[in-house]
């Protein structure tokens, strides 16, 4: 007897009749992909917070190096600027440890190297005819006899003999129209460099150029000297750079606190720091429209951080007049960040920043960047 096939469809009265095959498919797929949805999820929050975090710490380490630029006690609020009123005369360098204020110089004459020169030769490599010798001094040295035999006697091989002694002094040959000249010239400048050349056999005939010569300037109507054309440590952290003199005529040089570089400093740290208080705001703020608040909104560091850094820019720390940022001109805003009243910031700069930096330093600088290295 035939046997009739099993009906397994999914309509008629078979063993599939009422079973909705492609939904319990796609159940039991889901029922099966659901941890990897669930993974899949996480991993995308958790790329979305190392996002977060790695914008955040970015702005954070801006904040510290402006900071740290307002610490630092060769930084900006120590820096000035320096003029000179003719520049032809002398220009002028400052340093941070220079007290703002104006002085008169008066540059009289400038420091000068000695220099000697011999009679005229045929040319350098003339034969002098001859061995000869002649003594060379430099300042308080003993002197040295530069001595020549026949066969190395020509104004080249002098030259030669005296620049290896390495005494101070360099030689060349200057030859022109009227032949050659052996000359001698002092490496440093002022009197107690100066040369002398004596005792020549060999009948040179030298002639002193120049001496060596102090400079000689009034500061404020000080007299001083300096063996050098650079002048420095007459005036606490002010170089003057001598160029040419002037005799009873005076240069003003101006020494001032650096303004710009002050409020530049300040106006970058408000900025880092505003910056970085919107970002953190951001994570607080509940947005009514996605129901949910920032990726960071449950980080108790995160909350930690806001509460630091609102804490330190409100509190006055160190000693001196200016202890605080609202000293200086930033004042807090109700949302955390900060405005620069620029009046109070300019009078600050220009003044009292520099007037008082040796002895007081505010503490707020260092607060902030140890918070934003934390």
């Amino acid at each position: 007897m035939a046997v009739s096939g099993l009906n397994l469809s999914t309509s008629g009265t078979g063993l599939g009749s009422g079973i909705d095959v492609q939904s319990t498919v796609e159940q039991l797929i889901a029922a099966e992909s659901g941890p990897l949805q669930q993974a899949q999820t996480q991993s995308a929050r958790l790329s979305q917070e190392q996002s977060t975090i790695s914008s955040l710490g970015s702005i954070l380490s801006s904040m510290k190096t402006n900071a740290d630029n307002l610490k630092d006690v060769g930084g900006a609020f120590d820096s000035v600027v320096s003029s000179s009123s003719n520049t032809s005369v002398l220009s002028v360098t400052a340093d941070r440890t220079a007290a703002p204020g104006k002085h008169q110089i008066s540059v009289s004459s400038l420091a000068t190297a000695a220099s000697y020169y011999t009679a005229e030769q045929t040319s350098a490599s003339a034969s002098l005819g001859g061995a000869g010798s002649f003594k060379l001094q430099v300042g308080s040295q003993s002197p040295v006899t530069v001595s020549f035999t026949s066969g190395q006697d020509t104004l080249t091989d002098i030259a030669q003999s005296i620049n290896a002694l390495g005494i101070g002094v360099h030689a060349a040959v200057i030859t022109d129209s009227r032949g050659a000249r052996l000359s001698v010239l002092g490496d440093a400048t002022g009197s107690a460099s100066d040369v002398t050349i004596s005792s020549d056999t060999a009948g040179l005939g030298w002639v002193k150029a120049s001496d060596g010569a102090d400079a000689t300037l009034s500061v404020d109507g000080v007299p001083v000297t300096s063996a050098s054309n650079t002048v420095s440590g007459v005036l606490q952290g002010i170089t003057l750079q001598l160029n040419s003199a002037a005799s009873g005529s005076s240069v003003q040089v101006d020494v001032e606190p650096d303004q710009q570089a002050a409020t530049t400093a300040i106006q970058n740290f408000a900025n880092t720091y505003n910056s970085l208080m919107k970002s953190v705001n951001a994570q607080f703020t509940f947005d009514t429209s996605t129901k949910s608040a920032g990726i960071l909104s449950g980080d108790p560091y995160l909350r930690e951080l806001q509460q630091r850094l609102l804490s330190e820019v409100a509190t006055d720390t160190g000693t001196g007049q200016y202890t605080s940022l609202r000293s200086i001109g930033v004042q807090l805003q109700n949302d955390g960040t900060v405005q620069i009243d620029s009046s109070t910031l300019s009078q600050a700069s220009t003044t009292s920043l520099s007037a008082s930096k040796v002895s007081h330093k505010p503490g707020w600088p260092h607060k902030l960047s140890r918070s934003a290295s934390r």
